[in-house]
């Protein structure tokens, strides 16, 4: 189903008429019966897929049905972007909105929660933050309202959410996710609650009431296309086949909980039919989300969520993933040209406010999530593009202006200087104009003056060997039974790579231990392609070594699919990283819901006539086009996820994360830094996978890839505790590259090595340094789980720590030292 005829369908809908802290029960008596059953309705929608003549259309609907019907209420749960596009391409419509809240003010709700309405658990940290405080501020500039209540629709929660919501302001939130494709938060018996983040911080929650998940749709019955059932009541039209209402709600959970409140966020298809039907009903009472905490008592228990206690769905290797790797690049670039900003303004103090928020903007619509899910590519090919335009342009301008100060210019030749964007020393290595590398260490958010042409030249430390065999190396099972294959030596590994591709063995070289399967190939791919289970073979290896690394690159196909995999070891980190090219052509990839032939290149008519709404990207991981390793586990192990400020293990199979995904048994591990490849796989025969692509049947719209489509994974094999492994860090080095530019300028130097910070105690991690009307500001977040008292230094002098809250509105004064608890986000202004 593509875009055009979603919205038709769409339309013709719409004119066809956790772990408890405490537990007290709340006791009703008869008399508790006269509360009526409260219903806050939201149209879930905006500019993004639905285009400006289909929301203007359902906002005139909703304006005649305000007037026709008194007791009415309706509410716009639109990205916030919405409301800027029209104030910059059709003011007109913006006013009407502006006219539509005073006349039906109290009956007319705006819920842009968001400014572009992402899948909030598969955005990084700063992500997270921005598309609250972007879309709060739309809203007041625009509209001139402020959001208290926190409602959406496709699911929108994880466990951290009650720290940023109340960072922001928010006084209440809609715990319910009202359409379950993507994913559903767990459920709870009370009429509110205090919904308990894992920092500590609570906010007062609607919860989603016990048996009100996993409702069907009238209109789609398709796995997964569920909704919670007063999401169904008040969006389904009532017929002889739906007879469900309101009344019906109340009578199902009125002896569970008081007052009882049905909540709908969801596609504008509400049938006039139970607005007229509920018409001068004693028993109903229309509201906004703004009214919801005035009816419900004060909570009285304490719910708080665990990250596992979210349960998330993703169509991971959807469009080749190119979507979500677009999404990750742009995030990486507007941070790290906000925080060259931020230096540059306390060196000059010009600052480059508007543009960054043109870069942050444009990022956080290509994160909607119809965008990612409906794979419209040139919705993210538009947005993400100016996102990543914009700070390409920041980071030159801004690296020029600093780079003049850095090092000193002889003989009038050009000089490299580079910038960690990271707060914390590291290495990496370092590339000239010249050609010539070498491994740099830069102090956290500093600048180095490189010379790069003198560098001496130091024997490498890499070996390779292309035909080897290892009394050692027992790899078929066999007995006595050996295989030729390739020996690379690093300073880390002792490595024996397969002739027809992939690591039979990788042994670490301290410790002897063996760090992957020798009975399985590691580095290989699988998938299912049209119909058949394939496997990768390589038919070209070569390898090229040199004091810093060594690089194998190998070529070869799997399924038809031509590839080539370059695989980088690294002198001064144990980190292995991969970058992969695949040549596509309109191979159907994955497993389809219904079993069918191939023959040839069978039209997509064909296989999609049976099962027009499959919805297999959602899960059947394993099917898709993936990068398997054998880690060398033993049966106790366990996954690891980064997930928006906390880290969670899970028993899980899928193993979801942002920047990085691991295994371990505690004894070994392995973890994947991705660039955008989130989704990751522990298969039933020991893979530890990694999903690359998808290309079948789909309910949003079937996306066939044709041509190159890149990939990019750092490996990192590890022993013992995962904890003391540091993995995090770790992946935001992997994710953070070095920024590097040439001058020739010198200006006032500030020497060969220069950097505006100092961190002088805690483990927290910054996530943001940026300016905002001519203040500097830096957040930290504690990434451990354990408390952590933190210090830090700007330009040569202890900060005075002035803390503020999410919207950079000042909450307490406090000497050079403040103790972050765990998981704990902060930000500070720098005076």
């Amino acid at each position: 189903m593509n875009k055009g005829i979603l919205i038709l369908l769409i339309s013709i809908f719409i004119y066809s008429g956790g772990l408890f802290c405490q537990e007290k029960k709340i006791v009703f008596t008869p008399a508790d019966s006269i509360h009526p059953v409260y219903a806050a309705s939201y149209d879930h929608m905006g500019i993004i897929l639905w285009g400006k003549k289909t929301y203007e259309n359902v906002l005139d609907t909703q304006i005649l049905r305000l007037a026709q019907y008194p007791e009415y209420a309706i509410g716009m749960d639109n990205e916030a972007y919405t409301y800027d596009f029209l104030a910059e391409k059709y003011p007109l419509l913006l006013s009407k909105v502006k006219n539509a809240l005073f006349k039906f003010k109290g009956r007319l709700g705006i819920a842009a929660c968001t400014y572009g309405q992402p899948l909030s658990m598969f955005i990084n940290e700063e992500s997270n933050i921005r598309q609250l405080t972007y879309g709060l501020e739309t809203i007041e500039k625009q509209l001139g309202i402020t959001n208290t209540v926190y409602i959406m629709s496709e699911h929108p929660f994880h466990a951290q959410l009650p720290q940023l919501l109340t960072g922001c302001g928010y006084k209440g939130a809609v715990l319910r996710t009202h359409f379950m494709m993507y994913g559903q938060n767990p459920e709870f018996n009370e009429p509110v609650c205090w919904w308990k983040g894992i920092d500590g911080s609570c906010i007062p929650a609607l919860p989603t009431y016990k048996g009100q998940l996993s409702i069907p749709l009238k209109y789609f019955f398709i796995t997964g296309y569920t909704s919670t059932s007063d999401n169904r009541i008040l969006t389904d039209a009532i017929s002889e086949s739906t007879s469900l209402t309101l009344t019906d709600f109340k009578k199902q959970f009125e002896n569970v909980v008081q007052p009882v409140i049905a909540t709908r966020a969801d596609d504008p298809r509400t049938n006039e039919s139970l607005i007229s039907f509920h018409e001068n009903d004693k028993n109903v009472k229309w509201i906004t989300a703004e009214d919801i905490f005035k009816v419900l008592p004060e909570p009285q228990v304490d719910f708080m969520t665990q990250p596992n206690d979210f349960k998330v769905r993703m169509p991971w290797g959807y469009c080749g993933n190119r979507i979500w790797n677009s999404s990750r690049e742009a995030e990486i670039k507007v941070l790290t040209a906000e925080r060259l900003n931020a230096i540059a303004f306390s060196l000059n103090n010009i600052s480059y406010e508007k543009e960054i928020d043109i870069a942050w903007k444009n990022l956080l619509v290509g994160q909607h999530h119809d965008i990612q899910i409906c794979g419209i590519e040139k919705d993210a090919t538009h947005f993400l593009g100016e996102s990543l335009k914009k700070s390409n342009e920041l980071i030159g301008i801004l690296m020029k202006s600093i780079a003049e100060r850095i090092g000193i210019t002889e003989n009038n030749e050009g000089r490299l200087v580079v910038f960690n964007p990271l707060p914390w020393k590291r290495t990496e290595l370092v590339k000239a104009d010249n050609g010539t590398s070498q491994p740099l260490t830069i102090d956290g958010l500093g600048f180095s003056s490189v010379n790069v042409s003198n560098k001496k030249q130091i024997p490498s430390a890499f070996s390779w060997t292309a035909d080897t065999t290892s009394n050692n190396l027992k790899i078929s099972g066999r007995k006595g039974w050996y295989e030729k294959v390739g020996r690379l030596i690093t300073p880390f590994y002792e490595i024996y790579i397969a002739k027809t591709g992939g690591f039979r063995l990788i042994i670490d070289k301290t410790s002897g231990i063996q760090l992957v399967s020798p009975v399985k190939i590691s580095g290989t791919f699988a998938a299912l392609i049209n119909g058949r289970d394939c496997e990768s073979l390589v038919t070209n290896q070569t390898v090229s070594t040199d004091e810093n690394g060594a690089v194998l690159i190998e070529k070869g196909e799997i399924g038809g699919i031509p590839f080539t995999s370059y695989w980088t070891f690294y002198k001064y980190t144990p980190r292995i990283d991969w970058h992969g090219e695949f040549d596509f052509n309109s191979q159907y990839i994955g497993r389809p819901r219904i079993p069918f032939n191939i023959a040839g290149n069978s039209p997509l008519s064909e296989i999609s006539k049976n099962a027009p709404l499959t919805v297999t990207a959602f899960n059947d991981h394993e099917y898709k086009l993936r990068l398997r390793f054998y880690p060398l586990l033993m049966e106790n192990w366990e996954g690891i996820r980064d997930l928006p400020f906390n880290i969670a293990e899970t028993g899980n199979d899928y193993i979801n994360g942002n920047y990085w995904t691991a295994v371990s048994d505690d004894r070994v591990g392995m973890a994947y830094f991705n660039k955008g490849l989130m989704g990751s796989i522990h298969e039933h025969d020991g893979a530890f996978s990694s999903v690359l692509a998808f290309s079948m049947p789909y309910i949003w719209g079937t996306r066939m890839l044709n041509g190159k489509y890149q990939y990019d994974l750092g490996i990192m094999l590890f022993q013992n505790d995962w904890k003391n492994a540091d993995l995090h860090r770790l992946a935001l080095e992997y994710n953070f590259p070095f920024v590097q530019t040439t001058v020739n300028i010198q200006k006032q130097t500030l020497g060969t090595t220069w950097t505006p910070y100092g961190q002088k105690s805690g483990d927290a991690i910054m996530s943001a340094l940026y300016v905002k009307n001519k203040n500097l500001y830096i957040r930290y977040y504690e990434y451990q789980g354990k408390s952590t008292d933190l210090s830090f230094e700007w330009n040569g002098k202890q900060v005075s720590n002035n803390t503020v809250n999410l919207r950079e509105q000042e909450q307490d004064s406090n000497a050079n030292q403040i103790t972050l608890k765990p998981w704990q986000v902060q930000t500070f202004i720098i005076k």
